[in-house]
């Protein structure tokens, strides 16, 4: 045998073995910290499991994180964000908005900036926009300051984060060919913020 083909050999069959070693590890079950983080702090998700909440967005803000998830709740979806920061090595809840559970529907948008909740953290210090659409199309956040903001979907979803307390007059979805398919006006619908 060839010195070539003996180092070929030997770079294959470590390569099989190192495939094999992987493949053959245990799987950790584990959900990821941020999403125990708000199981382990909500009354509303402390009795599912981990695989009842659906991880919709997970995006690095700041020092921490911002989640959106989803869950079931006797037939109607349930939504909410929550802005997570480490304190001690543990990921804590610096703030969370949940939009009441409702039945499926095509179009569903929230914000933060209504929450008054405050953590040892103290009170939101940023404003997040969020919803789901079964739609396609293109998210228009028009804030109560004038800026208007296009937010692409991602997998039916939306998000998008602007620092400080802000109020939001309306979230509209914007179809493929421009025309308004669905909105969210706060002039006339309320918002209930909830923890």
């Amino acid at each position: 045998m060839s010195s070539n083909n003996f180092g070929k050999t030997t770079i294959f069959c470590f390569l099989l073995f190192s495939l094999l070693t992987v493949a053959c590890m245990p799987q950790s079950s584990e959900p990821p910290p941020t999403v125990q983080a708000f199981m382990e702090h909500s009354t509303a998700l402390s009795q599912l499991s981990i695989e009842d909440i659906h991880v919709l967005h997970d995006e690095a803000y700041g020092s921490g994180r911002i989640v959106l998830y989803a869950w079931q709740n006797n037939g109607f979806q349930c939504l909410a964000s929550s802005y997570l920061t480490q304190l001690n090595g543990n990921w804590e809840i610096s703030d969370t908005l949940s939009l009441p559970c409702q039945l499926p529907s095509d179009f569903v948008a929230g914000y933060t900036n209504v929450s008054t909740i405050e953590t040892n953290l103290g009170s939101p210090r940023q404003t997040v926009a969020f919803g789901t659409s079964t739609l396609e199309g293109v998210v228009r956040v028009i804030w109560a300051d004038g800026l208007v903001e296009q937010v692409p979907m991602r997998d039916g979803a939306f998000l998008t984060v602007r620092s400080g307390r802000w109020a939001i007059e309306r979230i509209d979805l914007i179809g493929p060919d421009g025309t308004l398919l669905e909105t969210e006006d706060w002039a006339n619908n309320a918002v209930t913020a909830s923890g």
